[in-house]
């Protein structure tokens, strides 16, 4: 339940982020005015949106890693947590450079809701939103808004529609996620299968301890 918490909250704070770098306001303004962001060079803009909407776009890609985890742990696939992706955890640990991945067992007999989730992670590496996610986790991600950037650059608009797709994306991620685990647990729940435990879920998130 903490994984799945954790992937939960990653991504209602993407969301949030997305949301604020959209709609100017007082309090960013109030940063704004103490931050020294030089963009006479080139024209790119750096303020306080855009790290917002660079930083909503690097929880949402961070998100499915998280369900990742959720993954090799639930079904036991024996990757180790500290090196489980998105893109590996689909596989027998660990896949030799020599050799062809090998497809997990777990993963094979999956069925069609996990499959689901294969394939997205599939869709999602090696493309443009994997591209840009790596551009501004370990190098850098010029953003523009009155002019056009060079090539491999992004407008402000162009990238705000790029994390709404990848925000759709994780939310598919996370609803095959959860739909394969609950069609495991009710087959075992199923005459002759193992009983589930009945879990009292608190769902309060005890916001008032932070004013």
């Amino acid at each position: 339940m903490f994984r799945l918490n954790e992937i939960t909250e990653s991504y209602m704070t993407a969301w949030l982020l997305f949301v604020r770098s959209q709609f100017p306001d007082s309090d960013s303004r109030a940063i704004s005015e103490q931050t020294t962001l030089v963009n006479l060079l080139d024209y790119s803009v750096s303020n306080i949106y855009v790290g917002q909407l660079k930083a909503a776009y690097k929880e949402a890609f961070s998100t499915l890693d998280k369900v990742a985890v959720l993954i090799n742990h639930y079904l036991d696939i024996g990757h180790n947590e500290s090196s489980v992706y998105y893109s590996n955890v689909w596989y027998e640990p660990p896949p030799l450079d020599s050799e062809q991945p090998v497809v997990a067992a777990a993963v094979r007999t999956g069925g069609y809701r996990l499959l689901g989730l294969h394939l997205l992670c599939r869709e999602l590496s090696g493309s443009k939103y994997s591209h840009l996610r790596n551009a501004l986790t370990h190098r850098y991600a010029r953003v523009y808004r009155v002019l056009p950037g060079p090539k491999g650059s992004q407008t402000f608009e162009q990238m705000s529609a790029l994390t709404a797709e990848l925000l759709y994306k994780i939310k598919c991620a996370i609803m095959y996620a959860t739909l394969f685990i609950e069609h495991r647990e009710r087959q075992k729940s199923s005459p002759g299968g193992v009983p589930v435990v009945q879990l009292e879920l608190a769902t309060n998130q005890n916001l008032d301890i932070w004013q």
